[in-house]
């Protein structure tokens, strides 16, 4: 008795069961066994088996037409691929799965997660699987334009009208894969090939509405990659064109999904009021068109803005209502499809702290999502991750770190290890064993997790705190190598602070000079202070080495760049004395003094620069300029009072300082008080000496 199942019943039984049927040369383990003791001997036997099999489907393949309908072989479209990624021979993988027929019959069918599986064996980024798809479109439709040259009827189409359906397949398997950036030039394309193919021909509904949905997933990507300006202006250019090609066929519904598209940009943008209108007006439109799955959907969106305007009661009652909808319209039996919404109900009662409740709808999420699609389907790891998310938040760490394990291995199965959804697994279960003062464990997933992020340049999706702790970690327990790894790859994150910069300069100079890496700029100080302007632990720590050089040129160029206090003009000058640049240093003071006429420290700086080098009446000009403003200092009157008495203005130099001991007493500096009462001691003996000259004689 034959049984056709559907494609869900059917995942059920092939996920869990491909590696039983396909690891072994046969399912039954003794057959298997007395096969492999007889004719494979080891290894290289079995492998040699495997080889002369994928070359016998190739060869297969190879006589095949590379046209997108050609009719091959089930066995070649679906063995082959296996063995060659089995042989880890990606050319002739890739060759494989850019034939347009085995790409659409895979995707189409059981096989849609292997294609996942196998386009990520060949490591190769989402843009470099778009671009291979591109030149095999482009190859199909030069062979199609010398088809139609050779043929002696007249075309009723051009090629590129058949094509433009399966480049947008293409474009669903690679955004469905995580490939998002590598769909643009997909759509883009796409719909050039639209405008041509149906240029001045009339253009029915079906076609327009293929029309409607490659702009639609254009935007819907643009919005996903955060271009929400790109994103917003499509959504709008599709409503006009739906509002003037359907608007006979009174398609309501049709128009209310790409208004509530914007409304998701809104929502996302945290335009909270704006997301809520255009819900309202798509939610009007569904209940026009009758489209009660559509009202459902709309009213989850409407429930998620009440929730991020943090009204969490009326979000919950609206995701309620949706709930029982879709209720209603499935007739109790949800498909996997509402699990998110589910979800979204589940966050609100974690939110009103009704933690019961909450448990109970993320398990039903989790239990209806296995029951349609099977234990190892994606969206179960993500319900997985979800819960295990919810699990942490009760501090339940490890039955969150149960949940992220078994999420990450259904991920790391279905999408590969350098998915993005494995890699932000992986720093799930760092932050549980981070909790959990098991950071060891921690550092092994955060590590790889991390270098697999910095080399797919998408830094940007991992957690500062978590990349913060990890390092705070190595550090203090010696570990520099790890630290210098993960700070060469965040410096290169969007949230990458300057403190960032600083630490991985500060452990490059602690390396002895032949070892200490040259850093291509995009590490260095000198870019991150491009960044951060302003930083002052930036501009200190460049200070440091133009002080040490006495390179007073770079350090005026520094300080230009930004508007700082007149402070850092003092400390800066301060550190170029400590290198024994003070007259390099004068510069900074008087470009200080400059931005900053009135700032007293910077006054008192100069008149003692100036008592250095013995120039006492410029000396005493500065000081004399910062008594006018600040005339009780009592710092500044002790130096004037030096400053006079070393130019030889001994009874200047006493009334001054006469002034700053009585000053000084009631002051919260006790120290100048004694410096002063000493150094006047001295100037009075002076006094003495001089006066008792003339009575001598």
């Amino acid at each position: 008795m034959s049984q056709n199942f559907s494609f869900e019943e059917f995942n059920c039984l092939h996920l869990p069961l491909k590696e039983f049927i396909y690891g072994n040369l046969f399912a039954y383990e003794e057959l298997s066994g007395a096969v492999k003791e007889r004719y494979c001997h080891d290894d290289d036997d079995y492998k040699k088996y495997i080889a002369h099999l994928a070359t016998y489907f190739n060869n297969k393949l190879e006589l095949c037409s590379p046209d997108h309908n050609t009719k091959i072989s089930n066995r070649v479209i679906n063995e082959l691929p296996w063995l060659l990624e089995k042989l880890g021979d990606i050319d002739r993988l890739k060759k494989c799965l850019l034939h347009l027929a085995v790409f659409l019959t895979l995707f189409k069918s059981e096989s849609k997660y292997d294609l996942f599986g196998y386009w990520n064996s060949t490591e190769l980024s989402g843009e470099e699987i778009s671009s291979l798809y591109m030149k095999s479109i482009d190859q199909q439709l030069v062979n199609m334009y010398l088809e139609q040259l050779e043929s002696s009827e007249t075309p009723d189409h051009p090629p590129a009208k058949k094509l433009v359906s399966i480049v947008y397949k293409i474009v669903e398997f690679l955004y469905e894969a995580g490939y998002l950036i590598g769909t643009i030039p997909l759509l883009k394309r796409a719909r050039q090939m639209h405008i041509y193919a149906f240029s001045g021909n009339n253009v029915n509904i079906d076609d327009s509405e293929l029309y409607c949905n490659i702009i639609n997933q254009l935007a819907i990507v643009y919005v996903d990659l955060e271009n929400f300006d790109e994103g917003e202006k499509l959504h709008k250019e599709n409503l006009e064109m739906k509002k003037r090609v359907f608007g006979l066929k009174s398609n309501e519904s049709y128009i209310a999904t790409t208004l509530n598209g914007l409304g998701v940009i809104c929502l996302r943008q945290r335009r909270l009021k704006e997301a809520e209108e255009y819900f309202q007006s798509s939610l009007e439109l569904h209940k026009s068109g009758g489209k009660q799955d559509a009202v459902a959907d709309t009213l989850t969106n409407i429930g998620n803005v009440r929730f991020q305007m943090k009204q969490y009661e009326d979000g919950k009652k609206v995701m309620e209502e949706a709930l029982q909808i879709y209720e209603n319209f499935y007739f109790g039996n949800l498909p996997p499809e509402v699990a998110g919404a589910i979800n979204n109900l589940a966050l609100c009662y974690k939110h009103l702290e009704q933690l019961d409740k909450a448990e109970e709808l993320y398990r039903k999420a989790y239990t209806m999502t296995v029951n349609a699609l099977g234990p190892r389907h994606p969206d179960v790891a993500e319900k997985l991750r979800n819960w295990g998310v919810f699990a942490a938040y009760k501090k339940n760490y490890d039955a969150a770190i149960d949940k992220y394990m078994k999420a990450l291995e259904i991920y790391k199965d279905t999408f590969g290890e350098e998915h993005m959804e494995t890699l932000l697994t992986m720093e799930n279960i760092s932050i549980a064993y981070i909790e959990l003062n098991k950071h060891e464990e921690a550092l092994k997933y955060f590590m790889k997790s991390s270098e697999i992020l910095c080399k797919k340049g998408r830094l940007d999706v991992s957690l500062m705190s978590l990349n913060c702790a990890m390092i705070n970690f190595c550090h203090r327990t010696g570990r520099q190598h790890e630290t210098h790894k993960i700070l060469e790859r965040i410096v290169y994150a969007p949230w990458a602070t300057d403190s960032m910069f600083h630490h991985l300069n500060h452990l490059d100079q602690q390396m002895p000079e032949k070892e200490r890496p040259q850093r291509p700029y995009e590490m260095t100080l000198d870019y991150a202070l491009t960044k951060y302007p302003g930083s002052l632990l930036l501009v200190h720590t460049k200070a440091e080495d133009f002080a040490s050089a006495g390179d007073y040129q770079r350090t005026l160029d520094m300080l230009r760049n930004y508007d700082f206090k007149a402070e850092v003009y003092c400390d800066i000058y301060e550190t170029f004395n400590k290198y024994n640049h003070k007259k390099e240093g004068f510069h900074i003071l008087s470009e200080g003094n400059k931005k900053y006429p009135e700032h007293v420290p910077l006054l008192h700086f100069i008149g003692m620069w100036y008592a250095f080098y013995k120039d006492f009446d410029n000396a005493v000009e500065y000081m004399m300029k910062a008594l006018e403003i600040e005339p009780s200092n009592v710092h500044t009157l002790f130096d004037a009072g030096r400053v006079y008495a070393v130019s030889g203005d001994l009874y200047k130099a006493k009334e001054i300082l006469e002034r700053n001991v009585e000053l000084a007493k009631d002051s919260e500096f006790p120290d100048i008080l004694e410096s002063t009462i000493n150094f006047l001691g001295v100037v009075n003996a002076n006094l003495k000496t001089i006066e008792a000259k003339p009575s001598q004689e």
